[in-house]
C-alpha cells in the first residue's frame, strides 16, 4: 500500500475482490509477503518470479504495517497441470486452454504458455 497507511482498512478490506481477483492496490506488497514468509506454499507452487524483491520478515509486534513492494514482474513461470485426464473431450480441454490463455493475456498481455496441455494442443489453438 502507498503511504500514508490507512489502518482502518485492516479489519474491513479483503485481499481479493468479489470476483476472486487479488486487489491491484496491494498486489506487489502481497507478493513480497508471500515470497518472503510463506516459503512452503511458494516452493510447492513451483513458481519462478523475477526480479526477486526485498526480503520482509513478519514480526508479530510490528505495528507499522510496512511491507515493501516487490518490483514489477519481468518474468513469471507457474506450471499448469491437469490431472486424471482420460480424454480431451472429458473436460473440454480446448475450452479450458482458450479460457486460460485469455485470462492470462487480459491481465498480463502477450502470453507464452508452458506445460504439456499447451504444447500438446498448440497446433489446435494457434
Amino acid at each position: 500500500m502507498e503511504h500514508p497507511i490507512d489502518r482502518s482498512r485492516v479489519a474491513h478490506v479483503r485481499l481479493v475482490d468479489n470476483n476472486g481477483h487479488i486487489r491491484s492496490d496491494g498486489f506487489y506488497n502481497y507478493l513480497t509477503a508471500w515470497i518472503s514468509n510463506d516459503l512452503l506454499p511458494y516452493d510447492i507452487s513451483q513458481a519462478t518470479i523475477r526480479p526477486i524483491g526485498k526480503e520482509w520478515i513478519y514480526v508479530p509486534r510490528d505495528s507499522d504495517l510496512l511491507i515493501p513492494k516487490s518490483p514489477a514482474i519481468s518474468f513469471a513461470r507457474m506450471p499448469f497441470f491437469l490431472h486424471n485426464l482420460g480424454s480431451t473431450e472429458q473436460v473440454g480441454v480446448f475450452d479450458l486452454l482458450f479460457h486460460h490463455r485469455y485470462l492470462i493475456a487480459s491481465v498480463l498481455g502477450p502470453l507464452i504458455a508452458y506445460g504439456f496441455p499447451h504444447h500438446h494442443h498448440h497446433h489446435h489453438l494457434a
